[in-house]
């Protein structure tokens, strides 16, 4: 699974210049050190959220369909940014939520599932590059 993500985001990265790619890498990178760095020195444990975290997801999802919807109806590119915006702001909070399983919380992960750990982490970068390949991408369409 995590290859395919990877060659169909590859694929994807594909369809936008070099200027968008480069500002979604830069704002991914950026977001990933400031979530490291939040999970590892602010004393509130996140992990006890996953709960929350799915209900969220589940939320999202239903967004999402709805909002697909209308831009194919409305023709609003607005919408998909802001659509976007929203799967960032998720993610990232997935992200913080992995990031203290790994680095030790209530629910923290066994030293045999470091793997998954890494796993996770590389999936939640990912979808974040590919959230933000989308708003840059349609904010670099409309100049």
């Amino acid at each position: 699974m995590v290859v395919l993500l990877a060659a169909s985001t590859s694929v994807f990265a594909s369809l936008y210049s070099l200027k968008v790619i480069s500002f979604a890498f830069i704002t991914t990178a950026s977001i990933t050190i400031l979530i490291t760095i939040i999970a590892r020195f602010i004393p509130v444990d996140f992990t006890k959220c996953g709960t929350l975290l799915c209900i969220l997801s589940i939320v999202f999802l239903v967004i999402s369909i709805v909002v697909t919807i209308l831009i194919i109806v409305l023709r609003m590119p607005i919408l998909q940014v802001g659509l976007a915006g929203l799967g960032v702001l998720l993610i990232s909070f997935w992200m913080l939520f992995d990031t203290q399983r790994i680095l030790g919380g209530k629910y923290e992960l066994e030293e045999d599932e470091y793997l998954m750990g890494a796993i996770t982490l590389f999936v939640d970068i990912i979808y974040i590059f590919q959230y933000l390949l989308i708003i840059f991408g349609l904010c670099a369409s409309d100049e």
